[in-house]
């Protein structure tokens, strides 16, 4: 996969993640490089307030609404610091620009600032951070442990922390009307998985399968995922023999990307599918998810291979 930044992303746990820490977490990434990534778990809260806090730093908190205020498990590395993220940015003694609107500081000027009835007009505390050497997170990424879309302010600081935690469809809505979005499809006889992926990210999501047969039925569900996604266009794999001859999967998936086309009216690329249900399967049997019982999961990987491939040759647009 290229190397892409995802500073001012959120990480959207899977429904696969079982790491207690990230279990149905909204992250946002602060700091995202060849070197690694630093974000801070957003919809958390701890049973501390501002005021608890600011009591412990033996600071004043003159704001009585901020004293109330939760304070957010930010990730398990330094869990005893805090982390303040804010906006507008100012200047402090120890600011992590986010981008030109969001500072993550770590300096105490800040708080005191806060706790005086200055400082930055919103902010969001946590203890500890989360961290991720060069290369971890985009292993991750790869075993679908997380989803990515591009962050919003409003969420952070505008949403109440228990909605945050239902951010899933949310956060990625804005991503859906943004001309960036593609659906692909894995065309198989029994089952048609589909992804979803980005290219700006140029990241790709496995979604799940629905069955072959059908005819209007598949259509229409078909149809629901692109009223949800609104795709710029679509990817359907061709399935062709390992010399590049074609066989009758590869005019059935050709007629199937016909009836997108005509369907939906939006453009519809093939791409060369070869040894990604073997990748897929492969895949599977390393997490243990091996057998007949998971060929649904086959399909819906496979969909994913076949995009992020696709994203990876393609040329930004």
């Amino acid at each position: 996969m290229a190397q892409v930044n995802l500073t001012n992303h959120f990480l959207i746990a899977m429904p696969n993640m079982v790491d207690p820490y990230f279990a149905r977490t909204l992250t946002l990434i602060c700091e995202h490089s060849d070197q690694g990534a630093l974000g801070v778990v957003v919809n958390r809260p701890i049973e501390m307030t501002l005021g608890a806090l600011f009591e412990r730093l033996s600071l004043r908190l003159e704001s009585q609404i901020l004293v109330n205020e939760p304070v957010y498990f930010g990730g398990p590395v330094q869990t005893d610091r805090g982390f303040v993220l804010h906006q507008p940015p100012g200047t402090w003694q120890s600011t992590l620009s986010v981008h030109d609107k969001i500072g993550l500081t770590t300096s105490k000027d800040i708080l005191e600032a806060v706790g005086q009835g200055g400082g930055p007009g919103r902010i969001l505390v946590t203890l500890g951070y989360s961290g991720w050497a060069a290369g971890q997170l985009e292993n991750e990424i790869k075993q679908n442990a997380w989803l990515t879309v591009e962050a919003k302010d409003a969420i952070i600081f505008d949403t109440p922390a228990d909605e945050r935690a239902r951010v899933n469809q949310a956060a990625v809505a804005p991503s859906k009307v943004s001309g960036h979005t593609i659906l692909a499809f894995d065309f198989g006889s029994r089952w048609i998985g589909v992804a979803v992926g980005d290219t700006e990210t140029r990241l790709a999501n496995p979604l799940g399968v629905f069955q072959a047969a059908g005819g209007e039925r598949r259509m229409e569900e078909i149809g629901a995922l692109v009223r949800e996604w609104r795709p710029a266009h679509l990817v359907v794999g061709l399935p062709l023999a390992m010399d590049g001859s074609e066989h009758d999967m590869t005019r059935r998936a050709r007629r199937f990307a016909r009836q997108l086309e005509s369907r939906f009216r939006l453009p519809v690329e093939l791409a060369d599918e070869r040894l990604t249900s073997a990748s897929a399967r492969e895949t599977l049997r390393e997490r243990g998810r091996g057998g007949r019982e998971h060929k649904q999961d086959v399909h819906a990987l496979s969909a994913k291979i076949i995009l992020q491939s696709y994203l990876d040759e393609s040329p930004r647009r």
